[in-house]
């Protein structure tokens, strides 16, 4: 019997969670040896050709074998620093995979787990809102420090920061932004940059409402667009507003929460100042599992597959 040269298909396991509707497929590879190509995730990304998200994350071990690593990229295939509700679904799949393992305290379920993302390592924690259910949870991660910096703001009328959460952030802060073209102005400061920025549009018409406001924010994702929600857009928005409240002489306090309304629903951020313009924050909201998934992928991304 001769032996068949061509090639045989690979199958893929991937799980999908969503964290207010932005979404991503994780797969666990420990010692990273499956294919991570940006074609692959180019293709099981896309919401009419494969399964649909706006990222794919594979999850693998730290260096030190304890810890999680967590390597993301876009749904155009590029590489992403981090992202705080990737984290979040991310550390919510470790427990639903079983990888660490959950505490039962008063009746209440809740696990913590470690995870390292560009050069930071977030401590996440999961509340889970069943004792006989882990696939939903509230999840707190640590996001590390934020620097913050005023900046001339492509939009009249407006305020702008841009913020280094691990990954670029622009914030563009106003009283509402009816009638621009969002997409367009996002897409332009997005390209306008080698690395790209992540563009968020704050709506700031109820600060003197502060600490009890509620910000709507609308986020264009560097690499994806439009999407329902962005928690480290939503951390870069909390910080501008401490930013804003600090040029009107506020006193701000850590036990201060910022509600961000994101399309997808509300994230709450927590800053801890160190100094002006620099703080450490924490992002809290829901993450939920929702599929998994064989994937049989096509021929043309196991040829020549490029990996890591």
């Amino acid at each position: 019997m001769t032996e068949d040269k061509r090639l045989k298909p690979y199958a893929m396991k991937v799980t999908k969670y969503e964290a207010l509707g932005n979404d991503f497929l994780i797969f666990f590879d420990e010692t990273e040896e499956q294919p991570f190509s940006a074609e692959i995730a180019e293709f099981l990304c896309d919401r009419h050709f494969g399964l649909g998200a706006d990222g794919l994350i594979r999850m693998s071990r730290a260096q030190n074998g304890q810890k999680f690593k967590m390597t993301l990229r876009n749904a155009d295939g590029t590489l992403a620093e981090t992202s705080g509700n990737g984290l979040r679904c991310a550390a919510l799949a470790v427990f639903v995979q079983g990888m660490e393992k959950t505490d039962t305290y008063n009746g209440e379920i809740s696990g913590a787990t470690e995870i390292e993302a560009a050069d930071i390592t977030v401590e996440a924690f999961c509340r889970f809102l069943s004792v006989d259910d882990i696939t939903s949870a509230e999840v707190e991660v640590s996001m590390g420090e934020v620097k913050i910096t005023q900046v001339k703001s492509p939009v009249e009328g407006t305020t702008a920061f841009e913020a280094n959460v691990g990954n670029p952030h622009l914030v563009i802060c106003g009283n509402g932004f009816h009638g621009l073209d969002l997409a367009a102005i996002g897409a332009g400061e997005e390209k306008a940059r080698p690395q790209g920025i992540n563009v968020e549009f704050l709506d700031i018409s109820n600060l003197a409402a502060f600490p009890k406001a509620v910000f709507p924010m609308v986020v264009w994702e560097r690499g994806v667009g439009f999407t329902k929600a962005c928690g480290s857009g939503s951390v870069a928005s909390a910080a501008a507003i401490g930013e804003t409240l600090l040029g009107q002489n506020s006193q701000l306090s850590e036990n201060f929460t910022y509600v961000i309304a994101n399309p997808g629903g509300d994230l709450q951020v927590r800053l801890e100042p160190f100094t002006k313009s620099s703080y450490f924050t924490y992002l809290r909201g829901p993450a939920n599992y929702i599929a998994t998934a064989d994937v049989l992928l096509p021929q043309r991304f196991i040829k020549n597959t490029v990996h890591g």
